[in-house]
Parts: C-alpha cells; structure tokens; sequence
C-alpha cells in the first residue's frame, strides 16, 4: 500500500453502499494518462530541454516558480542537472557508479537491519527514457496504476458497488498517448489537455485551480493520535523484534516524540506496520 488512501477508498465505497449507490465514477488513470502527478513538470521540462526548447522551457519554469513561490534559477539548474544524468546513464559505468551511490545512501537507511539493506540491493534496471509521454507509458503499463486499479476493484467489489473509470476508456487513453508532450502540460498547468477540453464546461474556479488535491489522508494525524497506542504496540512486539529486519528502538524513539514526525515518516511507519499486520495474518 502506497499511503493511506486505499483505506479511505475502502470505507468510502462502504458509505456508497451503505447509502444505496451501486455504480460510481471514478477518476482513477486520469493523473497517469493526462500528467496529473506533480513530479511530471520535471519530466516535462526535462523534455522540452531535450529536444532544444530551451526558451520555452525557461518561460515555463519561470512561470511556475512564480505560482508556487519556488526559485526559478533552482528549477532550471535542477532541469539542467537531470539532463545530463540521464543522458550519462546511457553508458553502463555510470550506471554501476550510480548504483555504488545509491547502495552507500541505503546504508544509512537509520530504520532496518543490515541483512535487509543486503537484500534491497540496488540494480542496475538499464536505462529507462525519461521524457514525459515514456514516463506516463511506464506510469500506466506498470506502476502506479494497475496497483491502483486493483486496490480500487478489490474496495468497490467488497461492497458489491461497480466503479466505472471513464478515464480509462481505451479510446481516451490511445489519443492521449498520440498527444505531445507540451499539450498536456502548460506553465503552471498540468492535464492541460483536459482544463482546455472543459473550457465553458465546467467552473472556472475549479478548471483552472492549479493545486494539486489528490485524495489525501490523515495519516500524521492518526499516528501521532488514536493509532500512536496501537501502533506502539505493534512495533514494540515480540514478532516485530524477532523479525530481526527493523531497528526497533529506533522507531519507537521517533514515535514517543509524536508531536514531531514528519509526513514522510509518518508514512514509513505505516508501512512498517502494516508490513507486520499482513505478516501476521499470512505467515503467524
């Protein structure tokens, strides 16, 4: 489980159920087809720097800066270093190197055992085409969205409603993919393709809001709340030191400081967690 929605998306189709829905719409494949994600304006200027737009490219950036009071000059510099990255992982020894680096900063994982990190061994994976409409091929054909589109039948079906995705109508997704780069993202936009389709359609208010909601949840707020007790003892158990794959003490020291952990954390934690509660129920 990625994060906390799959639990939300479980008990809202329950609420769906419980109030006589049997078919809802849902908006999943939309972010992978359509750029949704916010890490795709990385993708999309890394495209249009390697394909020589670098004008439009700094016009871009600038202008997203601005919306989102980041630093142009930062943005532009980290384009350019990605840029070259990737063009160096073409060649085999810099991806070996690439390798050493990130096996020395899985060593410092301050979370797990060193017979885990062992096992978490980075690979070399080859060379992957970073240029967005590759990034969102690789985004439909592999990961995020087909676990998505699992935990999304596995939470509808439990509760006997049908959920409908007309973002994944196979005529939508064949012409998005025909669709350059610079149509589905603009300036500050992303799914540009589909603000600019709803044109008139839908209110401007929401058409042209560029923060980027998702489907949130809560989950700093539970660890550091109802579920710290629960999760204390789930960390704290038996099983849980035995396993031998965790620093335990570690996690515990950062749990007793609640008020303190970061989201990124709070979501280890999780998954901690929900690692040792599937463990139980699987394997005793």
């Amino acid at each position: 489980m990625i994060s906390g929605w799959p639990i939300a998306g479980f008990h809202l189709m329950k609420l769906a159920a419980g109030s006589g829905v049997k078919v809802v719409l849902d908006g999943q494949g939309s972010d992978e087809v359509l750029a949704g994600y916010s890490n795709y304006f990385h993708d999309y200027w890394y495209t249009l720097l390697r394909t020589a737009q670098g004008a439009r490219a700094w016009h871009e950036m600038r202008e997203y800066a601005t919306r989102h009071g980041a630093s142009a000059r930062e943005l532009v510099l980290h384009s350019l270093g990605r840029l070259v990255h990737h063009q160096l992982r073409r060649l085999r020894p810099y991806r070996s190197l690439a390798r050493t680096w990130r096996w020395r900063r899985l060593e410092q994982k301050r979370w797990f055992a060193p017979c885990l990190v062992e096992h978490a061994a980075p690979s070399d994976a080859g060379y992957e085409d970073p240029d967005l409409n590759a990034v969102l091929r690789r985004a439909v054909e592999r990961t995020p969205l087909p676990q998505n589109l699992r935990v999304e039948d596995r939470n509808s079906m439990a509760h006997g409603v049908e959920a409908r995705l007309p973002f994944m109508d196979y005529r939508l997704v064949s012409v998005a993919f025909r669709v350059p780069a610079d149509r589905k993202m603009q300036g500050v936009w992303n799914k540009a393709l589909l603000r600019n389709g709803l044109r008139g359609r839908i209110p401007d208010s929401v058409r042209t809001r560029v923060e980027k909601m998702g489907f949130p949840t809560s989950l700093h707020v539970w660890m550091t709340g109802a579920l710290a007790e629960p999760l204390r003892d789930i960390l704290a158990s038996r099983a849980a030191r035995e396993r031998g794959i965790y620093k335990v003490d570690e996690m515990l020291r950062l749990l007793q400081n609640g008020h303190r952990i970061e989201p990124r954390d709070a979501l280890r934690l999780f998954h901690v967690a929900e690692f040792e509660l599937w463990h139980g129920i699987h394997r005793g």
